[in-house]
């Protein structure tokens, strides 16, 4: 249990450092992108944080890959819904895409966590 909680805490945590990274990554871009910085983050960058949170979380978890990544992406993701005052259809499709954003790393974390267990020596309790 205090491993789960772990991996949840380190998923968060790296889902945070990423968008940090990835908002200096645009900083530094933003000369040569401007007005498809936005779309950029949000098509690109975006898949690829919740890409390196799944992989985290399955490399880490015992058991329950996808409930953890979920559980890491959560306050991530549903960061844009309330990040600022939106339309109904922007908000909705903010909405789709923080859903789509859970189900990759979702899916990505169950992946990585099915190929690590598929790897290890048959010897090894599974727990």
């Amino acid at each position: 249990m205090g491993r789960q909680i772990l991996v949840v805490f380190l998923g968060v945590v790296v889902s945070f450092l990423a968008t940090a990274g990835c908002g200096y990554f645009l900083y530094r871009l933003s000369d040569s992108l401007g007005h498809q910085g936005p779309l950029l983050a949000r098509y690109i960058l975006n898949p690829a944080i919740a890409l390196l949170v799944g992989v985290c979380v399955g490399a880490l978890a015992k058991s329950r890959a996808g409930v953890l990544a979920a559980l890491s992406l959560a306050p991530w993701a549903l960061g844009f819904l309330f990040a600022q005052r939106q339309s109904t259809s922007h908000s909705l499709i903010l909405a789709l895409l923080s859903v789509l954003y859970l189900l990759i790393g979702m899916a990505v974390a169950t992946g990585t966590f099915r190929i690590r267990m598929r790897n290890t020596p048959s010897g090894f309790v599974r727990a």
